[in-house]
């Protein structure tokens, strides 16, 4: 399980034209959410996921992360 952090500070409310993870072009109205994770948690985060497999990365891993922008997302807006 990595360690998780975001950077509070820099949440913020956006529209912004950049590429999806396919490569097109998008634009974003929508927030940005620096996710920081640790240089030592890296090496095993990669070696651990399998892009190919839905179930990666395992169940923990992915909650941490989640749990991590969505606080930073509820804590922005106030919801």
């Amino acid at each position: 399980m990595a360690t998780t952090y975001v950077d509070y500070p820099q949440v913020a409310e956006v529209v912004t034209s950049t590429q999806s993870t396919d490569g097109s072009e998008v634009e974003v109205d929508g927030y940005v959410i620096p996710v920081l994770l640790t240089s030592a948690d890296v090496a095993s985060l990669l070696a651990a996921y399998d892009q190919a497999d839905a179930g990666s990365p395992d169940a923990n891993t992915a909650r941490e992360i989640a749990r991590a922008v969505l606080d930073a997302l509820k804590s922005y807006t106030g919801s």
